[in-house]
């Protein structure tokens, strides 16, 4: 039965491993009654195997100045000189971003070292980052050239290396790590995302790194990427072109953006040993996750087009007769257009962007008005009113018109973006003009109906009737198709003692003599 042992405290190099095995293989078969002591220990996680990347001083050929090798592959470095070797130990790990012993500052430096350094395969790196491990956490009394030495012949470029690395680490050691997301919107529909990492250095405030360095995921709501899809991938710094949702009067739009896996901020994995030998520094590797949103509103870069429908409020008038219009303001769908009323900016909230219905009132006309698609050249007109919609879509009555005179008459309807005032949204209204003579808008006012009498007869027996000839005169003006009727009553009034004279007024009946009517 093979058995590992595990011896506790000498550093164990690979020359010296066969011999000591079998020593104590040899005690086994001596002192049987001491193989219970000899079984191996308890385990915690991972033991360290060996050296790993390095030096050994050919001074002793024990002393060693490098990475340490685990059970599972990994590589770490030596947090405290002079305590024993890990070599053969057991070790427990755990991740922390405060190393025992150290400030916040040094335990980023550390991070960075071993995320930097922990796994290289250069003998003089791997020698030189632990030289600089030593140098944050105590050099036990000696100096920095009384470890490089164990370089052997690089002894004097590992203590430059050490240097170098030490420095680097005061500026590219990070603190934290953090994200930012900048979205750019305009009134114009033109938008674009920027997602970047930012870092801080030991002692120093959040720095953008350069762009271009990682890759990251963003979500996108109220807009899509270029591809038409509402995620997909960004590199850092690196500005994207999104098109933003237009169909509602104010764009919305929220991005997100996530790294992972970054190789920043002060996490790393420390290992122990129940049996006292030195701790071990491992990388965390890219642990890191950072997120950040942004959100920003702007008003449709989209037109709208309003358009009314109207109905006379009288398909007849008599001359001096008012006349309005009834109005109904709606939203016209259309390629490019808004699908709803636009809105303007007021103070911290959106309001309805005010429109004017101008109205006019053309006529007399004498002949009947047939519907067109244009107005005629210089119409007629008898007035022109205005009905303010601030609101958004509605129903209305224009202002009235008097009619003047006998004749037909149609109402027209016009939008014009300038009656709405430039800061109210002038620039997301389209013109309209309403088509000419719809039949809804046609009001016919005829003539006054006159009639004209004179008797058959201008003498007759008493008991013979009497028969008043009429003549009607107005029905020329009367639209073709319509039948209007006209009561004419007659009045024969008599007898009188005296003839009645021509343009004599008999209005006052009741002084009269009995009158017949008929």
């Amino acid at each position: 039965m093979f058995t590992r042992l595990r011896i506790h405290g000498s550093p164990l190099t690979p020359r010296h491993r066969p011999r000591v095995a079998a020593i104590g293989l040899a005690l086994v078969l001596v002192f049987g009654g001491l193989l219970a002591l000899l079984q191996p220990l308890p385990a915690h996680g991972l033991a360290s195997s060996s050296h790993g990347v390095g030096h050994l001083w050919k001074g002793d050929n024990f002393s060693w100045i490098g990475s340490y090798r685990m059970d599972d592959g990994r590589l770490g470095f030596c947090l405290e000189a002079g305590r024993p070797s890990p070599i053969g130990n057991d070790y427990s790990t755990s991740l922390t971003t405060q190393v025992a012993g150290t400030t916040p500052e040094e335990t980023a430096r550390l991070a960075w070292i071993a995320r930097t350094y922990a796994a290289t395969t250069s003998r003089d790196d791997a020698a030189a980052a632990q030289l600089a491990v030593w140098t944050i956490t105590g050099l036990n009394g000696h100096t920095q050239e009384y470890y490089a030495a164990r370089a052997n012949e690089r002894a004097a470029f590992v203590l430059q290396r050490a240097k170098a690395i030490l420095a680097d680490a005061d500026t590219k050691a990070t603190m934290t790590a953090s994200a930012r997301m900048t979205l750019q919107l305009d009134e114009r529909g033109t938008a674009r995302i920027t997602g970047d990492i930012l870092t801080t250095a030991p002692g120093g405030s959040p720095t953008v790194l350069p762009s271009g360095q990682h890759a990251g995921s963003t979500k996108l709501v109220g807009a899509t990427l270029p591809d038409g899809k509402t995620s997909g991938s960004v590199k850092n710094g690196e500005p994207v072109a999104i098109t933003p949702d237009t169909s509602k009067p104010e764009m919305q739009v929220r991005a997100d953006v996530t790294f992972t896996d970054l190789p920043f901020g002060r996490e790393v994995y420390v290992g122990t040993s129940p049996s006292r030998s030195q701790g071990l520094l491992f990388s965390a590797g890219g642990r890191a996750t950072v997120t950040a949103h942004d959100t920003k509103k702007a008003l449709s870069p989209r037109p709208f087009q309003p358009r009314v429908e109207t109905q006379t409020s009288a398909a007849q008038a008599k001359p001096g007769a008012l006349l309005v219009d009834r109005l109904e303001v709606s939203v016209a769908q259309g390629p490019g257009l808004l699908p709803e009323w636009g809105r303007y900016r007021s103070g911290e909230s959106l309001a309805p962007i005010p429109v004017t219905v101008t109205s006019r009132l053309l006529g007399p006309f004498v002949d009947p008005i047939a519907p067109a698609p244009a107005w005629p050249d210089e119409p007629p007109t008898v007035c022109t009113v205005s009905t303010v919609f601030a609101s958004g879509p509605a129903k209305a009555t224009t202002p009235p018109c008097r009619v003047p005179a006998p004749g037909y008459y149609v109402w027209v309807e016009t939008i014009d973006p300038a009656d709405t005032p430039s800061d109210k949204g002038r620039d997301r209204v389209r013109p309209w003009k309403s088509p000419f003579g719809t039949a809804s808008e046609v009001t016919f006012s005829p003539k006054s109906i006159a009639v004209q009498t004179r008797v058959r007869d201008e003498q007759l027996d008493a008991g013979s009737c009497a028969v008043d000839e009429l003549d009607v005169s107005g029905f020329s003006q009367i639209a073709e198709g319509e039948h209007p009727e006209v009561d004419v009553e007659s009045l024969l009034l008599g007898p009188f003692a005296e003839p009645v004279s021509d343009g004599r007024d008999l209005s006052d009946i009741d002084s009269s003599p009995s009158p017949a009517r008929r």
